[in-house]
């Protein structure tokens, strides 16, 4: 069983770090939870992990991604959602992520799941964007989540249109 405590203790401390405005702090923070999402990938505590921390890593991630402020981290912010998309399309997750008691609606896998949720997510924070242009920005993270330089790609040209980043 996941020691829970500890691994909240540990994340929260992650979380607060890669939110901090200090770059170097931020950056120790990403570097950190990259490190911890790759040993959770290769344990098996993966699934339990995950069911409890995906969805908000990617919300946290998309978040201070959108701050010019953290503009230093965007290479990693870039890595550690390449990692979670990657990882959900490898069908190493074998256990939902979502929370059936809370969620109405059920899906055939973890991708659906995450892309409407990603869909829903983006769309909330930038309601400037159309439905359909938030679609075909997290399609586009799924075609090329195995090629680096198309993912980073797609996420500035995505925070370019949604004028969540200046030039």
């Amino acid at each position: 069983m996941l020691a829970t405590s500890a691994t909240e203790g540990y994340y929260g401390f992650i979380i607060w770090a890669f939110q901090h405005t200090e770059s170097n702090i931020a950056e120790t923070g990403l570097n950190l939870l990259l490190a911890m999402l790759k040993k959770f990938q290769a344990s098996e505590f993966c699934n339990q992990f995950h069911q409890t921390y995906f969805l908000n890593i990617e919300q946290e991630i998309f978040a201070v991604l959108t701050y010019s402020f953290h503009k230093p981290g965007f290479k990693l912010h870039v890595l550690l959602l390449q990692h979670l998309f990657s990882l959900v399309n490898s069908g190493s997750l074998t256990e939902p992520l979502w929370d059936s008691s809370i969620v109405s609606q059920t899906y055939p896998d973890n991708v659906m799941f995450v892309r409407d949720y990603t869909i829903t997510l983006l769309s909330t924070s930038f309601p400037n964007m159309s439905i359909s242009a938030v679609t075909l920005f997290v399609n586009s993270l799924f075609e090329s989540r195995n090629n680096s330089a198309t993912f980073k790609e797609h996420i500035w040209d995505f925070l370019v249109q949604s004028k969540g980043f200046s030039s």
